[in-house]
């Protein structure tokens, strides 16, 4: 295994994250669906207009956004609370399309698994956040750590569509890991068995396995091969709840 990079900003382990982690916390999870992004975006806007926002007086409305991945990526600005309110649909060289959106503490992929379901196709949570956190003086200032890869199902498993979950994560100030569901072909599951936890499941095993099932995410040229992408917005009245963030204002707290 590749030397780690230690306490280098735009890196993870030795993984070099997306876009350097420019636009994390954005990028610090990443939603797959292993669909065309047509499909995805027409499904998307139906759903949220027909289930979601009729109850709320807005509408999402999707607009073609050109250039690089930055340039989309800046589209999702501001980052919004209580919750998102732009999301972005983004093409890749493989069969899947990425999902992100504008929640203040980064993309919400709680839709990516109802989506997979719905739409008949395999979807992937992906996240890796280096471990940045330090106490200074009375607070804590930085990221905990976490290393997860989720895979979903085209239909029900158990309970819901997760076919398998791994994950290495500081909760706090305490590492945790985990491994359920069906074990894939492409898995180290010898390192399950490392003695230190954070070691169990790496930012570079979660690139490898990543890769296995067709997807290279921090890969920058991986991403938008036609050069577009798509932005679904929501359009009306906001409720009075809605507060919006700036990316520097999030990245400070780094």
């Amino acid at each position: 295994m590749a030397a780690r990079v230690k306490n280098q900003p735009g890196y993870s382990g030795s993984v070099r994250l997306l876009l350097a982690d420019r636009f994390a916390p954005i990028t610090k999870e990443i939603g797959f669906l292993e669909c065309g992004r047509e499909r995805v975006v027409s499904f998307f806007v139906d759903w949220q207009n027909s289930v979601v926002l009729p109850a709320t007086g807005r509408t999402a409305v999707a607009r073609e956004v050109p250039g690089g991945l930055e340039a989309a990526l800046a589209e999702l600005l501001p980052l919004t609370t209580p919750r998102p309110v732009r999301y972005l649909f983004v093409p890749t060289q493989s069969g899947w399309t990425a999902y992100f959106n504008n929640f203040r503490q980064g993309t919400d992929n709680s839709s990516t698994r109802y989506m997979a379901r719905s739409l008949g196709c395999r979807g992937l949570r992906v996240v890796a956040t280096p471990h940045t956190m330090r106490k200074q003086g009375a607070e804590h200032r930085g990221r905990w750590g976490a290393t997860i890869l989720e895979i979903y199902a085209p239909r029900e498993v158990k309970i819901h569509n997760t076919l398998r979950s791994i994950y290495a994560a500081n909760d706090g100030g305490r590492w945790v890991f985990g491994a359920d569901g069906e074990v894939q072909p492409f898995e180290t599951t010898a390192a399950y068995a490392q003695a230190r936890i954070r070691d169990r499941f790496t930012p570079e095993m979660l690139r490898d396995y990543s890769k296995a099932l067709g997807v290279r995410p921090f890969d920058d040229s991986f991403y938008m091969p036609d050069g577009a992408a798509t932005l679904v917005e929501e359009s009306g009245r906001m409720p009075s709840r809605h507060t919006t963030y700036t990316l520097a204002d999030e990245q400070a707290k780094f």
